[in-house]
């Protein structure tokens, strides 16, 4: 059995659910996952490595499937909403990146959370990510009109 201070990641736990047969119906968070786990006798899983934010340049992929896995299952306890949403704010967002993941339609839902720290901190993100949007729409759009200036 995994040691209590170890924590798996989402991908991993759904990853092993689905090699057991073990039903997911609907979407559970992670302490159901590992209970589906533990009374199906998880034994061979190892822990995912926790990583800090910032640790690593750019933006590690598998972390963010694993937070919008988590925040797409709606996380109602508001302190690991909030860590999650914190942690998002921390990774280094591009267009590219925003558009692959649809993270912002995950993230937008929490703007409605019943802990208003919560729904702020996902207000801010949603508004830095528009922000965001609305630079990278600039800068494409520069070159076109330069381009009907000229003829």
């Amino acid at each position: 059995m995994v040691s209590a201070g170890s924590r798996l990641s989402i991908g991993m736990l759904r990853q092993a659910c689905d090699a057991r047969g073990i039903s997911m119906r609907g979407c559970v968070e992670r302490a159901e996952l590992e209970r589906l786990l533990a009374d199906a006798g998880n034994s061979s899983l190892e822990p995912a490595p926790l990583r800090q934010p910032g640790v690593l340049p750019g933006v590690p992929m598998q972390e963010l499937e694993e937070a919008k896995a988590e925040l797409e299952c709606w996380v109602t306890y508001g302190p690991r909403a909030l860590k999650l949403l914190r942690w998002l704010e921390s990774c280094q967002m591009t267009v590219p990146l925003l558009q692959q993941t649809k993270l912002g339609i995950a993230v937008k839902r929490y703007t409605r959370h019943p802990d208003p720290s919560v729904g702020a901190c996902a207000q801010t993100l949603v508004n830095a990510w528009k922000g965001l949007l609305f630079q990278h729409t600039q800068q494409r759009q520069q070159p076109q009109q330069q381009q009907q200036q000229q003829q």
